[in-house]
C-alpha cells in the first residue's frame, strides 16, 4: 500500500464533517383585489387569444381544404415542377392537415408540346420546404401519391374517349439536385399490376428535344388505344399478372433512356383461349428493342419466342417455336379466318425465322420456316401428317418438300412463285375422289363422275409466269389402274401430259378394257373452252366408250350394237359452253357385224361402215356401207342434200300448204321418185320380216333416203311418224271419219297409203 500524505488527509476529514445551513426566510406580502382583478383579465385574454388562435387555424385550414390556395400559389408550385422537368397543370391546390399541400385534378403535359395531354391525376401530395418557399429559393423536396386515378386520354376509332386508367396508384417521387427518382411506383392498369422504379436526369442547361407532329401524335395515340383495347379483352381467373418496369435516362433524351421490363402471369384467359404460366423480357437500350424471351404454355402446346427492332434501321428480327393450340389462339385474337376449315387433332409445329424491314416505302420481309403438322382435317378431309419447308420476302415465295399424307396416298411439291416466274413439281398418288370437296364446285361435279379402285399416280413438272393454268408449260405423266368413269369401267390408262399455250394435251394415250384398247390424244384448251381430238383409235364398244365423250349423244350411239368391237377412229374438234365450231369426224369399220333396233324390230348387218360427222346442229352419217339380208346398202355419191328443207322432223316444220288436187306436203318433203320408189320396194321385201305392208314402206322410205344422203337423225323421227299415219289410215279405210281428219295434219293420203 502507498502511504498518503497528510494534506490529502486533512480534506478527507473535512469532507467528513457535518455542514449545516440555514434555510432563508421570504415574506410574501398579500395581493390586493386590483392586482388580483388583473391577473384574471389576463388570464382571460390569454385564452381567448389562444382560443381565437385555434379557430382561426382550423378556420383557415377548412378553408384551404374546401377552397384551396389562390391562383399565385398553384403557378408557384406549377414552376417549380416545370423547374424539375414536369410540365403540368393544378386544377387546386388545397391543405390537408395529416399530408400537407394536395394538388388535386392534375393533368401531365408532354414536356415537348404542352397541347398534348399526356395523364389526368386525381390528387398529389407535395413536399415542401416552407423556408425556401418564404426565401424563394427551390421549395419542393418530393411527390407522393396515394391511391391516386390516373386517367389517359385517348380515343377510340369512332372519336369516343377511351376509359383507360391506371388505378390505385402509390407513388413517391424525390427531387434531389437536377435529378427526378422514382423510388417506388404501383398501380393498376387494365388489370394488370404494375410497378416501377427508376431517375431521370434533369440538366440546369435543359432542353427539350423537337417536338413531334401532330401525324405523329395522333399515330402514337392509336397505337396506344389498339392496345388498351386488345388488354381490356383479357381476365385473369389467378390474379392479375405483374409488369416490373426499371428506367434510367436524360429527360432532354428520353429516346435514349434505358427501360426494363419483365412480364408475369399465371393464367391469362381471353375468350375461350387460356394462356399460362407467361414469362417475358424486354430490354429498350441505344435505340434498339430486344426482346430477350417470351414463353407461354396452354392445354396442348407451348410457345416460345425472341427478336429485336432496330429504330435506326426500321428493321425487326425474330425467331419463334410453337406447338400451340393453334387454331383456337388465333381464333382468340380474331385471325383465325384463314384456317377456319382446318381442325388439328394434334398441336402443330411451327418454326419461323426472319426480319421486316417496316421502314421501306414497301413492306419488306424474309422469313423463312419449318411446318410439321400430324394428324388434322381441312374441310372435312382427313390428312395424316404435313411437313414443308418455305421462305417468303414479300414478293418471291419458296416451298420445299411438301408432303401430305393420306390414307389413299401421298402427295409431293415443290414450288416457287416469283413475279413472272411460276414452278411446280408435283407427285402424287392420293385419290382424287378424297380431296373432291377441296376444289371448286366444277371441278367436284367432273371428280364425282370418277370411281378409282387404285388411286392414280400423276407425276407434274410446270413453267409458266403466274398461278393462271392459262400461261402454264410442261410435261408430266398420269396413269390410272382400273377406273370408273361415268358407270364405264377401263382397266387401266395411261397418257402423257404436256401444258403449252393455254391449253393441256394428252398425248399417248393407252385405255385398256376386256374387249380391246384405244388410243391417240386429245387436247383441252382453257382459252376456247374446247377439245381438239387427234388420230384417236379404238377396239371399243362405241356404245360404252362414248358415255367418256358425252353422254348426251349416247342415245344415238346406242341402237347400233355391235357383235365385236369396231374399228374407230376419231379426229376433230367438240366446243363446250353453247360454242358453234365443233366440228368432230368418226370414222367407224365393224367388220363383225352389228344389230341395229329399228322400230322395234333387230336389223341384223353382217358387215357395216361409215362415217360419221357431228357438228354444232346435226350428226351427217356418210360413206355409208352395210351387208343386210344378202344385199349391199351403199351411199355412193355424198352431195350437200342433207339440208333440213329435204327432210324435216314434226318438231323442225310446220304443215305446209295443201296443193291443188294433191295431197299436202308437210313435215315429209321428199320428192315423188322417193314415194314411187316405196312400193316398189316394198312388194321386193322378203316376207321372213315379218313386217307389215306400211311398216315395209317405212323402212323402204328409209333406205331410199339414206342412198340420197339423207340424214339417219332426220329420217328416223319422220319414219316413226309415217307409221303413226299408217294405222291411222287404216282406220280411215274402215270408215271412220274422226280417223280420216288426224291424217290431214301429218300431211297423208289415207287411202293411198293404205292400197
Amino acid at each position: 500500500n502507498w502511504p498518503i500524505p497528510p494534506t490529502l488527509q486533512r480534506y478527507n476529514a473535512s469532507l467528513r464533517m457535518p455542514v449545516a445551513l440555514e434555510q432563508p426566510q421570504v415574506h410574501y406580502s398579500a395581493p390586493t383585489p386590483r392586482l388580483r382583478r388583473a391577473r384574471r383579465v389576463v388570464a382571460i385574454a390569454i385564452r381567448l387569444t389562444i382560443l381565437a388562435a385555434i379557430v382561426a387555424i382550423f378556420s383557415g385550414g377548412y378553408y384551404l381544404a374546401r377552397r384551396g390556395f389562390g391562383r399565385e400559389w398553384r403557378y408557384r408550385v406549377v414552376e417549380e415542377l416545370h423547374k424539375r422537368g414536369v410540365e403540368a397543370q393544378i386544377g387546386r391546390l388545397t391543405l390537408d392537415p395529416f399530408r400537407g399541400l394536395v394538388a388535386k385534378n392534375v393533368r401531365i403535359f408532354d414536356y415537348r408540346n404542352r397541347e398534348n395531354t399526356l395523364a389526368r391525376i386525381s390528387e398529389v401530395s407535395l413536399d415542401i420546404n416552407y423556408a425556401a418557399l418564404i426565401h424563394h429559393e427551390p421549395f419542393l423536396n418530393a411527390l407522393d401519391v396515394r391511391d391516386a386515378q390516373i386517367t389517359f386520354p385517348i380515343k377510340t376509332a369512332e372519336g369516343k374517349a377511351s376509359r383507360a386508367q391506371l388505378t390505385n396508384l402509390r407513388a413517391h417521387i424525390y427531387f434531389p439536385p437536377e435529378q427526378i427518382y422514382v423510388s417506388q411506383a404501383e398501380g393498376t392498369f387494365c388489370g394488370i399490376r404494375l410497378s416501377a422504379r427508376g431517375q431521370l436526369i434533369k440538366r440546369a442547361d435543359y432542353q427539350p428535344s423537337a417536338s413531334i407532329t401532330p401525324e405523329e401524335w395522333q399515330k402514337r395515340l392509336s397505337l396506344a388505344q389498339r392496345v388498351v383495347t386488345e388488354l381490356q379483352k383479357f381476365s385473369f381467373p389467378a390474379g392479375p399478372p405483374s409488369l416490373q418496369l426499371k428506367f434510367s435516362g436524360d429527360m432532354a433524351e428520353l429516346e435514349n433512356a434505358r427501360v426494363e421490363a419483365t412480364l408475369r402471369g399465371e393464367r391469362l384467359q381471353r375468350g375461350s383461349y387460356e394462356i399460362n404460366n407467361l414469362s417475358a423480357a424486354v430490354e429498350w437500350n441505344n435505340h434498339r428493342l430486344d426482346i430477350a424471351h417470351c414463353e407461354w404454355s396452354d392445354g396442348k402446346g407451348a410457345f416460345a419466342g425472341r427478336g429485336d427492332w432496330n429504330r435506326e434501321s426500321n428493321v425487326a428480327k425474330f425467331q419463334i417455336h410453337s406447338t400451340l393450340n393453334l387454331k383456337a389462339f388465333l381464333d382468340a385474337f380474331g385471325v383465325g379466318e384463314p384456317i377456319a376449315d382446318v381442325e388439328f387433332h394434334s398441336p402443330p409445329l411451327l418454326e419461323i425465322t426472319g426480319s421486316i424491314n417496316m421502314g421501306a416505302e414497301q413492306f419488306q420481309p424474309e422469313m423463312i420456316g419449318h411446318a410439321a403438322f400430324g394428324q388434322f382435317t381441312y374441310k372435312k378431309v382427313p390428312f395424316s401428317e404435313l411437313s414443308a419447308d418455305s421462305s417468303w420476302d414479300g414478293e418471291r415465295t419458296l416451298v420445299r418438300e411438301l408432303r401430305v399424307r393420306h390414307q389413299t396416298g401421298q402427295l409431293r411439291a415443290d414450288l416457287f412463285d416469283a413475279p413472272n416466274d411460276f414452278r411446280l413439281n408435283l407427285e402424287s398418288t392420293i385419290s382424287p375422289e378424297a380431296v373432291r370437296p377441296l376444289v371448286p364446285a366444277e371441278a367436284s361435279g367432273f371428280l364425282r363422275e370418277w370411281q378409282w379402285q387404285r388411286s392414280p399416280a400423276i407425276r407434274m413438272a410446270i413453267r409458266g409466269t403466274d398461278l393462271n393454268p392459262e400461261s402454264w408449260q410442261g410435261d408430266g405423266t398420269v396413269a390410272l389402274g382400273r377406273t370408273r368413269f361415268r358407270g364405264t369401267w377401263m382397266n387401266g390408262a395411261n397418257a402423257r401430259v404436256h401444258f403449252a399455250d393455254g391449253a393441256v394435251t394428252y398425248e399417248d394415250i393407252q385405255v385398256t378394257r376386256d374387249e380391246g384398247t384405244g388410243s391417240g390424244s386429245f387436247t383441252y384448251d382453257f382459252k376456247k373452252h374446247e377439245v381438239r381430238i387427234a388420230n384417236v383409235r379404238s377396239s371399243l364398244y362405241p356404245a360404252e366408250v362414248i358415255f367418256w365423250i358425252d353422254p348426251k349423244t349416247s342415245k344415238t350411239i346406242v341402237p347400233y350394237k355391235f357383235r365385236r368391237p369396231p374399228n374407230v377412229v376419231a379426229n376433230g374438234l367438240y366446243q363446250f359452253g353453247g360454242g358453234k365450231n365443233t366440228r368432230l369426224e368418226i370414222k367407224v369399220d365393224g367388220g363383225g357385224g352389228m344389230d341395229y333396233v329399228f322400230l322395234g324390230k333387230t336389223l341384223p348387218f353382217d358387215r357395216v361402215s361409215a362415217r360419221l360427222l357431228f357438228t354444232n346442229e346435226r350428226l351427217q352419217i356418210s360413206d355409208v356401207r352395210a351387208d343386210l339380208l344378202a344385199g349391199t346398202l351403199r351411199d355412193h355419191d355424198l352431195e350437200d342434200v342433207a339440208r333440213r328443207d329435204v327432210l324435216l322432223g314434226p318438231r323442225d316444220r310446220a304443215p305446209g300448204p295443201k296443193k291443188p288436187g294433191g295431197p299436202r306436203r308437210g313435215f315429209c318433203a321428199a320428192d315423188r321418185r322417193v314415194e314411187r320408189d316405196v312400193a316398189a320396194r316394198s312388194r321386193a321385201v322378203p316376207d321372213r320380216l315379218g313386217l307389215t305392208r306400211g311398216e315395209v314402206g317405212a323402212l323402204d322410205a328409209t333406205l331410199a333416203g339414206l342412198e340420197r344422203g339423207v340424214e339417219l337423225a332426220h329420217v328416223l323421227p319422220v319414219v316413226g311418224h309415217l307409221l303413226e299415219g299408217v294405222e291411222v289410215c287404216r282406220q280411215v279405210a274402215n270408215g271412220d271419219g274422226a280417223a280420216g281428219e288426224a291424217c290431214e295434219p301429218a300431211g297423208l293420203d289415207g287411202q293411198r297409203l293404205t292400197s
